[in-house]
């Protein structure tokens, strides 16, 4: 038996009952005698179960007792030169976007919000998730990896509030210096939906559909906002966020709920499917058919609406053969795209 839940937001999260597993499996491997293989074998947990700071500091614990141990050595961001582990720049960069979401990024509760945590673990666990920093490190460094940018103006107030506007969240910005607004209300009401879902399924079995969407990528579209927003254009803003999600969620609703046309100038804020999804479609499909240098130059070239001929520009095709390739291109690929996960 299948059964069909319109949408739910699984929010991937470190639980945490998975994080006083590991301080029990800490405790009892890090105390005992030779414990390399041990502390390998947790190591691997740890990174099956998604805790990528307690891997990191069991392949240190390796590290510190045996110094030219080359798994954990190479985990750890090292490389051997002239007999001699040095860090990588990969690893150099990646303890510096850590550094600058430390002293970069301020966190603020509400005390509406702080008051509702004492009596719903949902705020609690929304709270817990969207000011976990190792999630903000992941989405820096994705942006970095796909669109090159850097982040040396990045000064940010996230705020967990109660909000009454739709949508999970709201960034705005300009080079990473902004502000980004989570809704723990939305948080708390699609938690709640997943909750019963996992008991409706252990109640009932079966699989059930769903639709899955992270904390991760929900970050990363609000921080988008943060570096890049164009003027007056929701589907080329919106739409270049959702699909720096990479996880095509908003293309799964698109698909789910909307039609596909050939694109037109209309804004189409009023139409969330259009704004979000469309708009993703659009940029997957340069990305796709001319490149990520394509997309970076495009990206860095639209302002305040003027889309069309800086589309032109950079692909050096009419606006009209752009939409007509689009279309053609969309319709091939939402036929490649499955709308549900399923819930085993």
């Amino acid at each position: 038996m299948i059964q069909t839940v319109f949408i739910v937001l699984l929010f991937i999260i470190q639980d945490s009952s998975l994080i006083e597993d590991y301080q029990k499996k800490k405790n009892k491997v890090f105390n005992s005698k030779n414990n390399k293989e041990q502390l390998l074998k947790l190591a691997d947990w740890c990174s099956t179960n998604d805790l990528t700071l307690q891997k990191e500091e069991c392949f240190n614990e390796v590290v510190r007792t045996d110094p030219g141990n080359k798994k954990a050595r190479e985990v750890l961001g090292y490389k051997l030169e002239n007999s001699e582990w040095i860090k990588t720049q990969e690893r150099l960069f990646l303890e510096d976007v850590r550094r600058l979401v430390d002293e970069k990024i301020k966190f603020v509760i509400t005390d509406d919000v702080l008051i509702q945590s004492k009596t719903s673990k949902h705020v609690k666990k929304g709270i817990e998730l969207l000011t976990y920093k190792e999630y903000w490190v992941r989405s820096l460094l994705k942006i970095n990896k796909m669109l090159k940018f850097g982040f040396d103006n990045l000064d940010l107030i996230v705020t967990v509030a109660m909000d009454d506007q739709p949508g999970f969240g709201h960034g705005f910005g300009h080079k990473g210096k902004g502000e980004i607004m989570f809704d723990v209300k939305s948080f708390e009401k699609y938690s709640r939906m997943l909750s019963e879902l996992y008991q409706d399924k252990k109640a009932k079995g079966g699989r059930i559909r769903y639709m899955r969407f992270d904390i991760n990528n929900a970050i990363t579209h609000e921080l988008i906002h943060t570096f890049a927003t164009f003027v007056g254009v929701s589907w080329i803003d919106e739409g270049f966020a959702s699909y720096m999600q990479t996880d095509n969620y908003h293309i799964r609703v698109f698909k789910l709920f909307s039609t596909l046309k050939k694109l037109t100038q209309n804004d189409y804020k009023e139409n969330p499917q259009w704004a979000y999804g469309r708009g993703a479609l659009f940029w997957t499909f340069i990305e796709k058919e001319f490149g990520n240098d394509v997309l970076i130059e495009l990206l860095s070239s639209v302002r305040y609406g003027k889309y069309i001929p800086a589309v032109e520009k950079v692909t050096g095709k009419k606006w009209e053969e752009i939409v007509e390739q689009e279309f053609q291109w969309s319709k091939k690929f939402l036929t490649k795209i499955e709308i549900y996960d399923v819930l085993q």
